[in-house]
């Protein structure tokens, strides 16, 4: 739940990418993105949120205190910001027990993919499950082409070879991809270009991670390889930014 002040200067004047963090220390000089989502443009009141966090439970199966961190990028604007965690068990017979981070975004232009190395991973003897989860977001218009925000750019995650991509087509761009999904959380009326839909994001509601089951294409018990690379129009990346954090999880 997100509050901000009663008047609609008081909340930001543009939609705001809004994230939380579980940092691995008090001064949070490390941390995992846990939940990430963009805010209405202009509208003040309160704003709630359901997040399915699940795959970061590993982050926390020992116990004892946490500290998390709330903030907006850009926006300076002064907000609130009220979290709850709701524990349950569903009865699917397996937890996730632990969480390996992967790889992160940057401004999304040609050397893009020249920071990423391939990731070895050996998930142990007895885990029933191992998962691909990203929170991934694209921003900025590059003239041209309108990307990262509005165009269709391509995420290939390959797990010993075996393709896992994440794309738009349809998406980003729509012009009422947004306004649509009103029933879903998304505020109608709100003061800028709120109607169309991103790259895998509306104001006003959280981005839903990305979830794939990829232990068919991983060999337990042993030494496996995972890679990442971006592209748009099967070239390289060109322009704007990506926010991106991936992680494998290992489910017992």
């Amino acid at each position: 739940q997100a509050t901000c002040g009663p008047g609609a200067t008081d909340c930001g004047e543009w939609d705001y990418e809004a994230f939380l963090q579980l940092c691995t220390d008090a001064e949070c000089s490390g941390n995992h993105e846990i939940g990430l989502w963009i805010t209405p443009y202009s509208r003040p009141g309160i704003k709630r949120w359901i997040v399915d966090a699940t795959p970061f439970l590993g982050l926390i199966q020992e116990g004892g205190e946490r500290h998390i961190r709330f903030g907006m990028l850009w926006n300076m604007n002064p907000n609130t910001m009220t979290v709850k965690f709701r524990m349950s068990n569903t009865g699917v017979g397996m937890r996730p027990v632990a969480v390996i981070p992967l790889f992160q975004g940057g401004d999304f232009g040609a050397a893009y993919n020249d920071k990423y190395e391939p990731v070895a991973f050996s998930p142990p003897e007895g885990t029933k499950k191992v998962e691909l989860v990203t929170l991934l977001s694209g921003h900025g218009q590059t003239d041209g082409n309108n990307c990262a925000e509005w165009c269709n750019h391509v995420h290939t995650f390959s797990v010993n070879g075996a393709d896992h991509v994440k794309s738009f087509p349809g998406e980003a761009g729509k012009p009422f991809g947004c306004a649509i999904r009103a029933s879903e959380g998304v505020v109608p009326g709100q003061y800028g270009n709120w109607a169309p839909s991103r790259a895998a994001w509306c104001p006003g509601l959280p981005v839903a991670p990305w979830r794939q089951d990829i232990t068919q294409d991983v060999t337990i018990g042993a030494q496996n390889t995972i890679t990442y690379a971006g592209s748009f129009q099967g070239g390289p990346p060109a322009g704007g930014r990506i926010r991106l954090s991936s992680y494998l999880v290992y489910y017992e």
